[in-house]
């Protein structure tokens, strides 16, 4: 019976509703900091601002997720190599390339998250995140992307 529950039937849905569940918990969070906040705040790297400056970046978030559902859902490879592949060579690459996107999908949210954590706090003058977390999501992004090209063009 426990193991019923602990299975989970498909991995790649599980961590798209994550990186959803996470844009929309984020921008619930700053929607309902949004009242909160003084007309002018002061934000990192760009001095005082807006509050309307504040919903940039789910506005960002949720484009993101979207675009990222929309190519996950056409089922097409990063960069087609040739059209002379076997349906096996080319199943495998859709789910290579359906893989890279889903972590890169993932790391994408939660850098934009702490991101955006990092921006209300800085405007609710607490101490905030610093930019460690989102830079590190970044460049872990870039990296998964780039090794999900390598395996994409590897596979024969």
């Amino acid at each position: 019976m426990i193991k019923q529950i602990w299975t989970v039937r498909n991995p790649e849905r599980l961590f798209i509703g994550l990186a959803c569940a996470i844009c929309g918990v984020i921008t619930l969070y700053t929607v309902l900091n949004f009242w909160y906040l003084p007309p002018q705040v002061s934000m990192r790297l760009i001095g005082t601002q807006s509050r309307l400056f504040t919903i940039v970046l789910p506005v960002v978030h949720i484009a993101l997720c979207t675009f990222f559902v929309l190519r996950y859902r056409q089922g097409r490879v990063l960069f087609p190599l040739s059209s002379k592949v076997s349906s096996e060579t080319m199943k495998e690459r859709k789910k290579c390339s359906q893989q890279t996107r889903i972590v890169c999908m993932v790391l994408c949210s939660i850098a934009l998250a702490f991101w955006q954590l990092d921006c209300l706090n800085t405007a609710k003058e607490l101490p905030g995140f610093g930019l460690f977390v989102p830079v590190l999501c970044g460049v872990l992004a870039l990296l998964m992307y780039v090794r999900g090209l390598f395996r994409i063009h590897s596979i024969k």
